[in-house]
């Protein structure tokens, strides 16, 4: 008896590999975040990759029970979405879905209908779907995943580099639409399933747009409020302690699953308008904003379901399906035209959207992850999915997964690696950057301020050089509190320690507080204040 219970299991083997790596990715984290550029997204992947069946077979997921598995990845991906979109509302400022409705519309149902559109026409192309059949496996990348997006939305570099109204419409976006999935994947099913259209619209607006999003709003709603108020009573008699507060949040998108769950709605769309609801009436998310307990918990959770994903991920069935020029094709097609140009053709109807710059970022940056392998598992169990669809929509899926992790989280370190290999314009935020990267445009002398190949930040009475890593840290240039506009207290007053003209320079004294306190007015005509200077 006690030896079989201290035999060697699956488990052990899981929990070794997943507490081995979050301990190792956590002592380095800074070098491969705030350095290296890479996403820990992507480095759990590919260690799960490495140490399953694929790779290593230190985990052996051949012998494991394919619908116990199934069944698995279906709950995990759930939570972990839930908690990851009630946070995204909690964290949105206050109203913001109400003062930001007409971009938030534009994006969660005209951009998403023309992703979910024309990725279904790539899918019925290349490989072969019928019409129907492709646009049920295009509903499951239609949404862009709130899991994926969060590991480019937040920590430093995007609070430095990402101006704010562009996180934020991001982080609702992808928060929303997780949710309004199931319109989408519901209408091919019920068409494709149903004898009758005329049976399966009135199916799908009653039990789909009724129950499954009016109610879950209202729902979300009512539990976001009811919340808000046992929260405000709490902190008003000091009831509640700062550690509870903090992880209250996280409390209420369990709720949201458990009680929404039960009454068969959309419990993630009803966990992002709770976490709205929330911080609209209690401002939770003011007194959470930069506390790492929300971000702590969702990172570790994210980190070991894509550990796990990455051990169990179905390399042998993918390549079973399609000849290998035909799923390349398939992947480059979806991650380049999926999202990209039809953001670029729309962004002048999205007012948060405020340059072609941002409209590359936003186009580029709408990964696909969590959400994607949620709705396939769940079409892999539903038995009225068609069966073709029911047999590759799991592992076409994981397959746009594993490309939308490797490109989008090695995205920041291929654009420092192309900056420091050719040195050109220097671009004052991240969109810039990426933007200058996917359409190159010629350097402006005139426009950058260069004379004699140098560039000149601003008017200096020494005689000291600057180059292009001292001027910026991360190769982007100097950017001021994630606003995208030219900060001149951070651009060009850095200088070289070794140089031997630093005697010389003109010793930059302290900034007048006063002239520290931006207006918008000077954040949007990126006035220049002076800066006293006296000599040594």
């Amino acid at each position: 008896m006690i030896d079989s219970i201290l035999q060697i299991t699956d488990i052990n083997r899981i929990s070794l590999a997943i507490g081995s790596f979050l301990l190792v990715f956590c002592a380095f984290s800074l070098l491969l975040r705030e350095r290296l550029y890479v996403s820990e997204t992507t480095c759990s992947l590919l260690f799960g990759i490495l140490i399953g069946i694929n790779g290593l077979g230190l985990i052996d997921s051949e012998k494991w029970n394919d619908k116990l598995v199934g069944e698995f990845m279906f709950e995990a991906c759930r939570f972990l979405i839930a908690i990851q979109v009630l946070i995204a509302g909690v964290e949105l400022s206050p109203r913001y879905l109400w003062n930001k409705l007409s971009s938030v519309s534009m994006l969660l149902f005209v951009l998403m209908t023309i992703k979910w559109l024309f990725t279904g026409l790539i899918i019925m192309v290349i490989l072969g779907f019928g019409f129907l059949d492709s646009l049920i496996i295009a509903s499951c990348v239609a949404p862009t995943d709130p899991v994926l997006a969060a590991s480019i939305l937040k920590g430093k570099y995007a609070e430095k580099h990402v101006p704010l109204h562009i996180r934020e419409l991001l982080s609702a976006e992808s928060g929303a639409n997780d949710g309004l999935g199931f319109p989408f994947l519901f209408l091919a099913l019920y068409l494709r399933t149903y004898r009758s259209p005329k049976a399966a619209m009135v199916r799908w607006v009653w039990y789909i747009l009724g129950y499954q999003i009016v109610l879950s709003v209202i729902l979300g709603a009512v539990i976001g409020f009811v919340a808000s108020k046992i929260l405000s009573a709490a902190r008003r008699n000091n009831w509640i302690d700062r550690p509870s507060r903090l992880s209250y949040g996280i409390s209420l998108s369990i709720l949201c699953v458990g009680l929404v769950g039960i009454l068969g709605s959309d419990d993630l769309l009803a966990a992002f308008v709770a976490g709205n609801v929330l911080n609209w009436n209690s401002k939770l998310g003011k007194e959470t904003h930069g506390e790492a307990v929300n971000d702590t918990l969702d990172q570790l959770l994210t980190l070991a379901f894509l550990v796990f994903f990455g051990a169990v991920f179905p390399f042998a069935e993918i390549a079973k399906l399609y000849a290998g020029w035909k799923l390349f094709l398939f992947c480059m097609a979806v991650l380049f035209l999926r999202r990209l140009p039809w953001t670029i053709m729309l962004f002048k109807f999205i007012p948060e959207i405020k340059s072609f710059d941002e409209a590359v970022f936003v186009g580029w940056f709408g990964p696909m992850g969590v959400s994607g392998l949620f709705y396939a598992y769940l079409l892999e169990h539903d038995k009225s999915t068609p069966a073709r669809v029911r047999r590759e929509v799991v592992p076409l899926v994981s397959l746009l997964v594993l490309l939308s992790v490797m490109c989008h989280g090695l995205s920041i370190a291929s654009l420092k690696l192309t900056r420091k290999v050719a040195r050109g314009n220097n671009p004052k935020d991240l969109a810039s950057a990426f933007s200058n990267a996917v359409f190159p445009a010629k350097p402006d002398p005139t426009a950058s301020g260069e004379v004699g190949g140098k560039h000149m930040h601003h008017k200096s009475h020494g005689h000291g050089h600057h180059d292009d890593d001292a001027r910026s840290d991360d190769g982007f240039g100097d950017h001021a509190h994630g606003h995208g506009f030219h900060d001149p207290y951070a651009a060009g007053q850095r200088i070289d320690a070794l140089s031997p003209q630093r005697v010389n320079q003109p010793r930059v004294s302290s900034v007048p507080r006063a002239a520290t306190q931006f207006t918008a007015q000077h954040q949007r005509e990126h006035v220049s204040i002076p800066i006293r200077t006296e000599r040594r």
